[in-house]
C-alpha cells in the first residue's frame, strides 16, 4: 500500500497501458551555468487527457556545488519558480525530496548535491489541449562562494490519448518516492506532541512520534518561515523502537510565539511524511535543560578519555609512556612540570586536530567515524614509518635533535619539550582504533550535534586522556615514587623496542587488506635496509650525508610504491562459521524465524579482536550459538564500506565494535555495549527467544 502511495503516478497514469515498447524522451534543453544546469523532463509523451500531471525539474550540479531545500536555514535561499507565461496550466506545486545536511561558509544548511529531480505537480486547465511550460527559475548554488542563477525553461507536451512512457519515468518516480505524502493514517503514524521549552535565550523543541512498526533510520527536519538555524536532533527510542523522542537544541534563536506552527518533515524509508503541527510553549522547563544529556556527556567524555589510557589499543605505545615517565624521576620539579604539561598539550592538540578533520569530512559530505583513518593505506604507511623509527631510536641506533626518546639526563630534558608534545600527539593516533567504554556514547553524541558541540566533546575526551599528566604536573613530587633511572633502563628500552616492532607487524597485517603479499614483502625488505643503514651510521661506516639521503630516498620510495607498481588487493579467506554481511539477507532470515548475531568488526579494531578472542569465539558461546541455531553475520569494516556505514548510522553509531542480535520477535534488535561479556550474550539470547 505504501509503495502504491509513494508512486504518485498511480493517480496520474491510472488506466494507462503500455501500448508501445518504444521508450522515447521528452525534455527541454539544459540551461544554466558551469556550476549547475537545469531542464524539464516528462514521464509521458502526451497529456493522456489527464487534468493533473507530474513532470520533473532536473538539476545537474558540478562536483562540490549544492543548492537549497525549501527551509535552508541561515545563509541561503530556496528556488522560486514563476509560471505566469505558461499556457494551459492552472497551478504548479513543487514537491521537495528529503534533503541532506551540509555546511557552507561555516553555516549549517539543508539541500542537495550532484543530481536531484524536483517533482512538479501540475494542474491542467484543459485536458484536451497541449501543455506549454515557460518557467522562470531563480536559485542559489554554493561551494566556496554562493552564486545566484536565473534560468528559463520551456517544454511543450502535446495532447493525446494512450500516452507512452519516456525514459524519464523511473527517475521521476524515484524522486516522487523521496518526497512527502500527506497520509499519516496509511503509515499508522502519529506526531504525538510538539513542545517548545524556553529558558532565557535557549530553546529546546521536543517532538514525540509514534508508529506501529519500529523505526529504522529516521531523519527529521524542521520546515519553518522563522529563519531558525539548521540543527540536527538528538533522537532517542523506546525499547521496541516504535516511539521516538527528538530534541532540537537552539541557542539565541527567535521563535514566533504568535504563529506557533511548524512543518515536520520525517523520512524513514520507505516513509517520507510531512505534517504541519502546532507547538506548545513551556517556560518553566529548567529541568529539561539541567537533565539534558550534555551535562552527562561532559563526565562521559572525560571518563572515556581517561579509560583510553588503559585500553589494549594504547598498549603498543607503552614503551613511549613508560620511558617518558621514568626519565623524569629525580628531576627538578620545574622540569617535571614542563615535561608533563607538554605531553598533555600534545594530547589535547591531537584531539582538536582530529575534531577539525572530522568536521571537514562531514561538511564535505563524507562519512565520519572513530578510527576510520585506519581504513586508509597512506595513514597506515605513515604509522609504520613512525613505529620503525621509534623502535630504532630505542635501540640507540639514531638520534634526532629535539626528537630523542632516549635522553635521560636533566640538561638535555630541558630542551626536549618537543619530544613530549609529539609523544602525546602520537598517543592519541594510536588510541583511535579503540572503542573503550563510554567512547561510543561520547562520539555518537558529538557526531550528531553542531560543530561547537563536536569540538567540545573531543576537547573533553582529550582532557580526560591527558588528566594523569596534568595531575603529575600539578603534584610533581608523585614522580618520585617511580624507580630511579639506571642501567636497568637499557634492558627495558630494548624490550619496549621489540614491542614497537611487534606493533609494526600488526600494522603490516592491516596493510595486507589493501595490498598483496608482495607489497608487504617489499616493505619488510625496505625496513631491514633502513635498519642496516642505521647500524652502519652508528658505527660511522657511512658518511652522514649519504646516510640521510639514503634513508630519505627509501621513505619516498615506500610512499610512492603503490602508485609506481601494480599491487592487487589482498582477498581474505572466508570463515565457515560466519555469513557475510548483507542487510537484505538479514531481513530474509528474520522472515524465516532465525536468530541472527551481527558483528561489525575490523582488523585494525583492537577491541573487536579482544571481543572475538575472549567472548565470541570461545567454546561456551559457540556452543550456545549452535544449540540455538544462531546465525553469525560478520561485517568487515577494515576497508571503507558504504553499506556498513549506513547500517551503523541507522543505530547512531560512528565507531566499532558494534554487535546486535535479531529475531522475529525482536526485529529492532538487542544492541550490545562495546566490550562484550558472555553474560550479556546469554541474556540477549534469552530476550530474543522469549521476547522479553
Amino acid at each position: 500500500m505504501i509503495t502504491m502511495l509513494k508512486n504518485f503516478f498511480t493517480v496520474i497514469l491510472i488506466g494507462v497501458l503500455m501500448s508501445s515498447n518504444t521508450v522515447k524522451s521528452l525534455e527541454s534543453q539544459w540551461q544554466g551555468t558551469d556550476e549547475v544546469k537545469l531542464r524539464l523532463i516528462s514521464p509521458i509523451k502526451n497529456t493522456d487527457k489527464k487534468d493533473e500531471l507530474i513532470v520533473g525539474l532536473e538539476y545537474a550540479l558540478s562536483e562540490g556545488w549544492k543548492t537549497y531545500w525549501k527551509s535552508p536555514g541561515a545563509g541561503g535561499f530556496s528556488q522560486t519558480i514563476k509560471y505566469e507565461n505558461s499556457e494551459n496550466i492552472e497551478n504548479i506545486e513543487i514537491l521537495w525530496p528529503t534533503p541532506i545536511p551540509f555546511s557552507i561558509l561555516g553555516l549549517n544548511s539543508l539541500g542537495y548535491q550532484n543530481e536531484v529531480v524536483f517533482p512538479v505537480r501540475t494542474k491542467i486547465i484543459d485536458a484536451y489541449e497541449p501543455l506549454n511550460f515557460n518557467l522562470d527559475i531563480h536559485l542559489l548554488v554554493c561551494k566556496d562562494i554562493c552564486i545566484p542563477v536565473d534560468v528559463n525553461l520551456e517544454l511543450m507536451i502535446p495532447s493525446g490519448q494512450k500516452a507512452e512512457f519516456t525514459e524519464h519515468l523511473n527517475i521521476i518516480e524515484k524522486f516522487v518516492s523521496l518526497s512527502p505524502l500527506q497520509s499519516a493514517q496509511t503509515f499508522d503514524l502519529m506526531i504525538d506532541q510538539v513542545i517548545l521549552h524556553k529558558v532565557d535565550d535557549n530553546s529546546i523543541l521536543e517532538i514525540e512520534i509514534e508508529k506501529n512498526d519500529p523505526f529504522t533510520n529516521p531523519q527529521i527536519f524542521i520546515d519553518n518561515d522563522m529563519g531558525l538555524p539548521v540543527v540536527l536532533p538528538q533522537i532517542e527510542f523506546n525499547e521496541n523502537k516504535k516511539r521516538l523522542n527528538a530534541k532540537f537544541f537552539y541557542e539565541d534563536a527567535h521563535f514566533d510565539l504568535e504563529n506557533n506552527y511548524l512543518n515536520i518533515h520525517l523520512s524513514d524509508s520507505p516513509i517520507v511524511y510531512e505534517q504541519i503541527v502546532e507547538f506548545k510553549l513551556k517556560e518553566d522547563s529548567d529541568s529539561i535543560f539541567n537533565n539534558y544529556k550534555f551535562i552527562n556527556i561532559v563526565f562521559i567524555s572525560l571518563l572515556a578519555g581517561l579509560i583510553l589510557n588503559l585500553m589494549p589499543c594504547v598498549l603498543p605505545i607503552l614503551s613511549l609512556k613508560l620511558i617518558s615517565v621514568i626519565k623524569f624521576t629525580g628531576s627538578e620539579k620545574k622540569l617535571i612540570r614542563r615535561g608533563f604539561i607538554s605531553i598533555s598539550l600534545g594530547i589535547l592538540s591531537s584531539y582538536m586536530l582530529l575534531a577539525l578533520v572530522m568536521l571537514a569530512l562531514r561538511y564535505s559530505g563524507h562519512q565520519v567515524g572513530w578510527g576510520i583513518q585506519f581504513q586508509q593505506p597512506m595513514f597506515l604507511m605513515f604509522i609504520s614509518v613512525v613505529l620503525l623509527f621509534f623502535s630504532l631510536n630505542l635501540f640507540d641506533l639514531f638520534q634526532i635533535k629535539n626528537l630523542n626518546l632516549n635522553t635521560l639526563n636533566k640538561s638535555n630534558d630541558k630542551n626536549n619539550l618537543t619530544t613530549e608534545f609529539f609523544y602525546g600527539f602520537f598517543a592519541t593516533l594510536m588510541a583511535t582504533p579503540c572503542s573503550a567504554p563510554f567512547v561510543g556514547t561520547a562520539i555518537t553524541f558529538a557526531f550528531t550535534q553542531e560543530a561547537i558541540i563536536l569540538l567540545t566533546v573531543f576537547f573533553l575526551m582529550g582532557f580526560g586522556m591527558a588528566t594523569p599528566y596534568f595531575v603529575v604536573s600539578i603534584f610533581p613530587s608523585t614522580i618520585n615514587f617511580l624507580p630511579k633511572p639506571g642501567s636497568w633502563m637499557i634492558w627495558v628500552k630494548r624490550i619496549m623496542a621489540l614491542l614497537l616492532l611487534a606493533t609494526l607487524i600488526w600494522v603490516y597485517s592491516i596493510l595486507a587488506n589493501h595490498f598483496n603479499s608482495l607489497f608487504i614483502f617489499i616493505s619488510l625488505i625496505l625496513a631491514v635496509v633502513v635498519f642496516l643503514l642505521m647500524v652502519l651510521n652508528f658505527f660511522k661506516k657511512i658518511p652522514k650525508g649519504t646516510f640521510a639521503l639514503s634513508v630519505l630516498f627509501i621513505i619516498c620510495f615506500y610512499f610512492f610504491l603503490p602508485s609506481i607498481m601494480n599491487f592487487y588487493k589482498f582477498s581474505s579467506s572466508s570463515n565457515d562459521n560466519w555469513v557475510e554481511f548483507n542487510e537484505d539477507q538479514i531481513e530474509t532470515m528474520l522472515g524465516e524465524d532465525k536468530i541472527i548475531f551481527v558483528d561489525i568488526t575490523a582488523d585494525w579494531c583492537v577491541t573487536c579482536q579482544y571481543n572475538k578472542r575472549n567472548v565470541i569465539n570461545t567454546k561456551e558461546i559457540q556452543e550456545l550459538f549452535q544449540k540455538n541455531g544462531i546465525i553469525q553475520v560478520k561485517g568487515d569494516w577494515t576497508l571503507p564500506d558504504q553499506k556498513i556505514e549506513i547500517f551503523l548510522n541507522r543505530y547512531n553509531k560512528f565507531g566499532i565494535p558494534f554487535n546486535i542480535m535479531y529475531s522475529k520477535s525482536k526485529p529492532e534488535g538487542v544492541v550490545f555495549s562495546e566490550l562484550l561479556t558472555k553474560k550479556s550474550i546469554k541474556q540477549a539470547v534469552d530476550r530474543v527467544k522469549n521476547n522479553k
